[in-house]
Order: structure tokens, then C-alpha cells, then sequence
């Protein structure tokens, strides 16, 4: 059997987590830069590389690499402040709360449920972008999953299974002052009662035809593309 020789003494090491290498928020470049900043921080989780060196190392454009750090700092993986001598010091950052991997009961009625059902209903290979949208929306709603599922159930009901609908129909929510469960049915209440009065029935769904749902108004989203 041959030898197994050990030809890493002498080499340093920058130990990565592995959500960061697995992490769907995080394209390519941003993620070999995210792994340049933790090797020159790998003490204090502080460092300050200039511009112009962090690019040559990683073999990238100035205007490329900040643009990635600038992302970084958007998702909340990295702080960026200036110093006294006009250079960068970059801050590594816990990871945001709901990046890490969902808790057993975010599983089933948090952001982990909206994936599910996004992936169940729209999209079964959703990327990166559709993945932050969700998330992004989810804290606008302060967290209440079960809204984004009506909102992904209502695409589906129309046959418009693309996040553009689902985010049209979120918007309209959010600035109807929507934030709970509790305010969506009784905002649905109040426009059945309405519309059931513009029909002169009293009730809203007599007219209602076949596949679609008295509850929801869709004429606001019908210029959306399917």
C-alpha cells in the first residue's frame, strides 16, 4: 500500500462555514469574496484590505468586487465602515436570522412553510432571487408566513404561478395597511360585503364563476402577465 504523504505543512488555512458554500443568498463572487475577507479575518472578524489588492487577489474588477461587498453588506453578512485614512474596514457579521437553517416550527408555519409551498405550487427549482424576494416579504409581513401562502394559493388560482403576480398581490396588501392574518380577513370581509352590495345580492359569490374566489378582488392584478 502506498504511502500517504502529508504535503499540507507549511500551508494556512481559512476554516468556512459551510452554510456560507451552500447558502442560495449568495452568488459566486460574492461568496469567494465573503472567503477573502474571513482569511484576512480570521482572528477578530475584522480586517481592512484595500479595494485594489482584495480585487487582484480574487481576480476581479474594482467596480466587481464592490459591487459584491456592497451586496454582502445588503444581505447582512458584512458591516462596512470607513477609517480615519479614507480604507475600508469590513466587519464579518452573524449570519441573519433568517438566513440560518429553519427551526422545526419555522418548518412548518414560518419562512420554511413559504418555500415549501412556493416550490409545492410555483416553482419546484426556484433560484436565489426568487428565494430573496420571499424572504424580503416575509419580513415586511413581520414575519406571517400564512400570508404569503394566500397570497401563492390566490396565484394559483388564477393560473398565474410567477412571482411577479404573488409580489403584486403582496403590494397591494402591504399598502392597504395589511400585516396579520387577522387584517387580511377582515380587509376580504369588508370587500365581499362591498361587492355583494354593488351586486344588490347582499352576498358576494352568487356571481361568482367557476375556479375563481369570491374573497379575493383580482381585477387590480389582471394587467399582470401570466
Amino acid at each position: 500500500m502506498d504511502k500517504v504523504i502529508d504535503n499540507t505543512k507549511g500551508f494556512h488555512f481559512t476554516i468556512i462555514d459551510n452554510y456560507i458554500l451552500d447558502c442560495g443568498r449568495l452568488n459566486g463572487i460574492e461568496q469567494i469574496v465573503y472567503v477573502h475577507l474571513k482569511k484576512y479575518s480570521a482572528q477578530s472578524n475584522k480586517c481592512f484590505p484595500g479595494i485594489s489588492k482584495l480585487a487582484k487577489n480574487i481576480e476581479l474588477s474594482d467596480n466587481t468586487l464592490r459591487k459584491a461587498l456592497k451586496s454582502l453588506k445588503g444581505k447582512g453578512f458584512i458591516d462596512i465602515q470607513q477609517r480615519f485614512n479614507s480604507s475600508n474596514e469590513y466587519s464579518l457579521l452573524p449570519y441573519p436570522e433568517y438566513a440560518l437553517e429553519p427551526s422545526m416550527e419555522d418548518k412548518e408555519e414560518g419562512i420554511g412553510r413559504v418555500f415549501k409551498a412556493y416550490e409545492d405550487n410555483i416553482n419546484p427549482v426556484y433560484g436565489s432571487m426568487e428565494r430573496e424576494k420571499l424572504m424580503s416579504w416575509y419580513e415586511a409581513f413581520q414575519r406571517q408566513g400564512d400570508i404569503l401562502v394566500k397570497a401563492i394559493e390566490m396565484a394559483v388560482l388564477q393560473g398565474a404561478r410567477k412571482i411577479k403576480y404573488i409580489e403584486a398581490i403582496l403590494l397591494n396588501w402591504h399598502e392597504s395597511g395589511i400585516k396579520t392574518m387577522d387584517q387580511l380577513e377582515a380587509y376580504q370581509k369588508q370587500w365581499e360585503e362591498r361587492r355583494g352590495k354593488k351586486n344588490g345580492t347582499g352576498s358576494a359569490g352568487e356571481d361568482n364563476e367557476a375556479g375563481s374566489d369570491s374573497r379575493y378582488d383580482f381585477s387590480k392584478f389582471g394587467d399582470i402577465q401570466m
